[in-house]
């Protein structure tokens, strides 16, 4: 075969689309642009609350929204950050082969090109909770899953008002030394998981977000 040809084709490879995102074991940083991301995150992540309830009583209300997305997948290594950053990288469209400065920054391409591996750890989470010793995340939990390979490791944070967001999206070698989330003496076990509509969580009301209890009380005002 003309090597020609050959490298003409692996340049031509097709981009993928948001439903590749779910069915591909591996991805590759050339075929996916930005736009593609924000589809699947916007698709698999935003409309659900991932609910956990673990063996020390506690209970996670994970959800996620778009002003998280920039710095979860690392894209805050490249400038990237907030709504801004999700507006910018939707407007560019940028692939993620091209982001600046890609070639020096090998494991936030992997940490992205891996991020659709995070509807494993959702479905099937092993959850330690994580002492921030060093203030390197913010995370009071890790929800972790692996292939064999590569831990998969989502840390989840907690607003002030008592709601879960994924705060870290992190990606390495089982046999990596850098692997701190992962205590053995902090395992917690998952006793019930369920996976609802965002629209359906119920907060107890000392953790309902601002939104959730202005709608109770003009309900409430409704009533009367």
């Amino acid at each position: 075969m003309d090597e020609g040809f050959f490298c003409k084709g692996l340049n031509m490879a097709q981009e993928y689309i948001k439903e590749d995102l779910r069915k591909s074991d591996r991805i590759y940083a050339n075929r996916l642009r930005t736009q593609i991301l924000e589809e699947f995150y916007l698709d698999n992540l935003v409309p659900k609350a991932y609910i956990y309830t673990l063996c020390n009583n506690n209970t996670i209300r994970l959800i996620f929204d778009i002003n998280q997305f920039c710095y979860l997948l690392g894209f805050s290594y490249f400038g990237y950050n907030g709504i801004l950053g999700w507006d910018s990288l939707h407007d560019k469209n940028i692939s993620i082969s091209q982001l600046y400065d890609i070639a020096n920054h090998r494991q936030e391409e992997i940490r992205i090109t891996s991020f659709p591996k995070i509807l494993n750890i959702l479905d099937n989470p092993t959850m330690y909770l994580y002492e921030n010793k060093n203030m390197r995340y913010k995370s009071d939990y890790f929800a972790v899953w692996n292939d064999g390979k590569r831990y998969y490791k989502l840390g989840i944070g907690t607003t002030s008002n008592g709601v879960n967001y994924g705060e870290t999206y992190q990606v390495s070698l089982i046999n990596s030394k850098d692997n701190q989330e992962i205590d053995p003496s902090k395992l917690l076990t998952v006793n019930h998981t369920s996976i609802i509509s965002k629209e359906d969580l119920h907060f107890p009301i000392h953790i309902a977000t601002k939104e959730q209890k202005n709608k109770r009380g003009n309900l409430s005002n409704e009533e009367k």
